[in-house]
């Protein structure tokens, strides 16, 4: 009989933190389209906790989307490529995508780190540096991209298989 109410007494405070996740869920996805001033946006992007520089950059990308001004933000986001946590390098690829052509020099300081993911253990984190990299356009880069390519081609992942069949169908056309 004990271990009956033991097991309900788990169940409901397991339901409990159920419903404050989803309440925190919630209230968090309200506070990221709600703007922030320019300074505190900056401070979430250079701080050192992962969740504080994720909400800066969720943040940002919405902005970029809604259209609004994000290029002030350019040197926050792209020193977070190197972060290892692969939802910040996503977020910030996506940025350096958007944004690449207009500042060129500075895009081109983080290609270096988008080449080192090009080895990375996690086949995800691979394709997304390859789709990065051959989405960056900046003519200076094109031979490091082009190598990156055929380096990718070769890459057996099921990840890098939409990239090489859609690279393979563009050289036979």
């Amino acid at each position: 009989m004990e271990s009956i109410s033991r097991i309900s007494t788990l169940l409901e405070s397991a339901r409990e933190l159920t419903l404050d996740a989803a309440h925190a869920a919630r209230s968090s996805r309200s506070t990221t389209t709600r703007s922030l001033p320019t300074a505190q946006l900056k401070k979430l992007l250079d701080s050192r906790n992962d969740r504080e520089v994720l909400d800066g950059l969720r943040r940002v990308i919405s902005m970029m989307y809604r259209e609004q001004r994000t290029l002030p933000f350019f040197s926050s986001v792209v020193k977070n490529v190197a972060s290892p946590n692969f939802e910040i390098k996503k977020l910030v690829y996506i940025y350096l995508i958007h944004h690449a052509e207009q500042e060129p020099d500075l895009a081109l300081l983080s290609i270096n780190t988008i080449q080192k993911s090009l080895s990375d253990a996690n086949p995800q984190v691979r394709a997304l540096a390859l789709r990065t990299m051959s989405g960056i356009r900046v003519p200076v880069i094109s031979q490091i991209v082009s190598l990156a390519i055929k380096k990718g081609v070769g890459d057996m992942s099921p990840h890098g298989l939409p990239f090489q069949l859609s690279w393979r169908y563009a050289q036979s056309a």
